[in-house]
């Protein structure tokens, strides 16, 4: 994939291509080269999909990504990890698009995916507490506060574990259950919370 990006593209002459460019010559980069192997193709295409949806094209992204999930599948012994990643990353997509239930199920199984690994590093539980912490917000745009109230706090108790000193993830934390709190009517909650979630920041 580095190549594929670093190769000078022969409609500018030789200048560095532009990033519609590389991003055109990445799509189809796993059909013209390297279609046995999987492994390849995925990472490529879950790259190139959040490229894209960072971009503001949802529908390219979609294709990308999903495109990227289907070959992670295909790979038997293929790492979890990698493929959450890639669901996450869909249900960030979905998510903003306003595809609400199918975001829950991309992150319902990335974060089902993460569950399964034998012996998370300290930066997998980190990982998970962001991705619980974005279901959690999710879960309360959908009225389902109890599910969101669980999530956010599981990011929070994570957070709060595994990076004790680092008071910006504390502040998201409490950020986010403040919201939750307002938006479920306890406003003295709520109120704690963004205090929390205030001196932290400027801690």
């Amino acid at each position: 994939m580095r190549h594929m990006l670093v190769t000078p593209d022969p409609r500018n002459q030789g200048l560095d291509a532009t990033l519609g460019d590389m991003l055109e010559r990445g799509v189809s980069y796993d059909q013209d080269r390297y279609p046995e192997r999987p492994r390849t193709i995925a990472a490529m295409l879950g790259t190139i999909g959040a490229t894209y949806r960072e971009q503001g094209d949802a529908e390219k992204a979609e294709e990308c990504l999903l495109r990227a999930i289907e070959c992670w599948r295909q790979v038997p012994d293929a790492d979890p990890v990698r493929l959450a990643y890639d669901l996450n990353g869909l249900g960030i997509l979905y998510a903003r698009i306003n595809r609400v239930d199918e975001a829950l199920e991309c992150y319902d199984e990335a974060l089902a995916l993460f569950g399964s690994i034998p012996e998370p590093t300290d930066q997998n539980r980190l990982t998970e507490a962001s991705w619980s912490y974005n279901l959690g917000r999710l879960l309360a745009r959908m009225s389902r506060f109890e599910e969101a109230e669980t999530r956010l706090m599981h990011a929070h108790e994570l957070h709060e574990r595994y990076e004790p000193d680092d008071l910006s993830l504390r502040s998201f934390s409490h950020g986010g259950l403040g919201e939750l709190a307002e938006v479920r009517g306890d406003l003295d909650l709520a109120i704690d919370h963004y205090r929390e979630s205030a001196r932290c920041a400027a801690a």
